[in-house]
């Protein structure tokens, strides 16, 4: 079987009505091509593979519903969000049956969207084809969906292999980011030609993987996570170009599954994130040099960043704090104000001079006054603070400095007679002492 073949299997001996559209831009207006679809589609459309492969949409479907179901389709390209909607169409042979119908949008990495994937449901026949993709790998469709897309995207650098991890196929996008000719590696290499195989003895440690008496190659440790999960793993490597210069590369592998749940391969793409990388490390400087305390938690408490600042004030190392949360460390009178806090941002709101007590390693407490933001996007908490121990003291002296001048005042008041006049002699105002002495009351 070639790599075609291979990589269409599954879409088309799946158990759903689905079918694989680009989009093309035809004298300024967008249309849609079909170029891939189930065997299940032909049979409920009552058609022929020829009367849908490379046509467009309004060649395939009736005049009735293409209306309706295309201008779902461009609302979805526009948007690139998936969308659900329902239709009732007829067919040639004037079979009448009503459909759900499921668009994913398929986005490259400039944002644009270059291919929908729909699924098709008879609503007669809904619940039962439900149960059967429960029992489906769903995610084989939608893995071959985004392999034919990478592949057709010369800037994006792809490269598929099969269950052994041999390449059998490399884009123009790799060829360009790495420096290889096709005919250099397929059939002949791992990924393991282009990655620092050091950086993966990292990744098996953090993953935590199981040992009992295995031993895993550096190729089972770039697949583990993908295949424990059955769903896109990200990460970043060191990628090796053929001119021995390194860089720094956002991979993202998906798996290969036929209909039966068999792996077949792996589908990889990677995206040169260098300058990204660069740009982050200026940022995390410009923090790093900052006197203000900056730190990012996740809504478990748990600290992801924090600057040199905050470590010193706290006095922990860096790892210490990776292994502490922020609740931890607060002091116990100021507990339940930092859980209201949490609360607060988990319902959107920022927090701005929130105050409270932190043990620091010596044993002592520092005041801080936070700002504080959670990202809706990331889920993480962005806060910055300073250290206000001394102001809290300044205060504190200043307190008891205007206490004892009360003291001194009353002291005053009973000893002393005073006595108040305005500019023409009348008397506005005497004290306790000078109205008993007179005789007033």
């Amino acid at each position: 079987m070639d790599k075609n073949n291979l990589l269409l299997t599954a879409f088309e001996n799946s158990v759903e009505i689905q079918y694989l559209m680009e989009v093309v831009n035809v004298d300024s207006r967008k249309r849609l091509r079909v170029v891939a679809a189930s065997n299940k589609l032909y049979e409920y459309a009552r058609l022929k593979k020829e009367q849908v492969i490379g046509r467009f949409i309004d060649e395939v479907f009736p005049p009735d519903i293409l209306n309706v179901r295309n201008a779902k389709f461009i609302e979805c390209v526009e948007l690139k969000k998936i969308l659900n909607f329902k239709t009732s169409t007829h067919w040639n042979d004037g079979a009448i049956f009503s459909q759900s119908l499921t668009v994913t949008p398929i986005v490259d990495e400039n944002a644009l969207c270059t291919h929908l994937l729909v699924r098709t449901k008879p609503l007669s026949e809904a619940n039962k084809l439900e149960k059967e993709l429960k029992k489906d790998l769903l995610k084989s469709w939608e893995s071959l969906a985004y392999l034919k897309s990478f592949v057709d995207a010369g800037d994006i650098a792809f490269w598929g292999t099969n269950a052994e991890g041999i390449i059998q196929e490399f884009n123009s996008g790799a060829i360009n980011l790495l420096g290889y000719k096709r005919e250099e590696v397929i059939g002949k290499y791992t990924p393991m030609r282009f990655i620092v195989s050091a950086e993966l003895a990292q990744r098996q440690q953090e993953l935590n993987l199981p040992l009992e008496g295995k031993m895993y190659t550096d190729l089972d440790v770039l697949h583990y996570n993908c295949l424990r999960t059955g769903q896109t793993d990200l990460y970043r490597y060191t990628l090796i170009r053929k001119d021995k210069t390194q860089f720094i590369a956002e991979i993202a592998i998906n798996p290969i599954k036929d209909s039966q749940g068999t792996l077949v391969g792996f589908a990889t793409r990677a995206r040169d994130v260098s300058n990204e990388v660069a740009n982050n490390n200026k940022i995390q400087h410009f923090f790093q040099v900052s006197q203000d305390l900056f730190c990012i938690t996740n809504m478990a408490g748990k600290y992801l960043f924090m600057n040199d600042a905050l470590i010193k004030e706290l006095g922990y190392s860096k790892e210490e704090l990776e292994t502490l949360r922020p609740l931890e460390l607060v002091h116990a009178d100021d507990i339940e104000g930092m859980v209201n806090m949490k609360d607060r941002l988990n319902e959107g709101q920022s927090i701005f001079d929130y105050e409270n007590r932190y043990k620091t390693k010596a044993g002592e407490y520092i005041w801080i006054n936070w700002h504080a933001v959670r990202n809706e996007t990331d889920g993480l908490m962005y806060a910055t603070g300073r250290n206000i121990t001394h102001k809290k003291a300044e205060l504190e002296q200043y307190q008891q400095v205007l206490e004892t001048l009360r003291t001194y005042q009353m002291a005053l008041d009973k000893m002393a007679m005073v006595l108040v006049v305005d500019a023409k002699g009348h008397i506005i105002s005497v004290n306790d002492n000078f109205a008993h002495v007179m005789g007033y009351h």
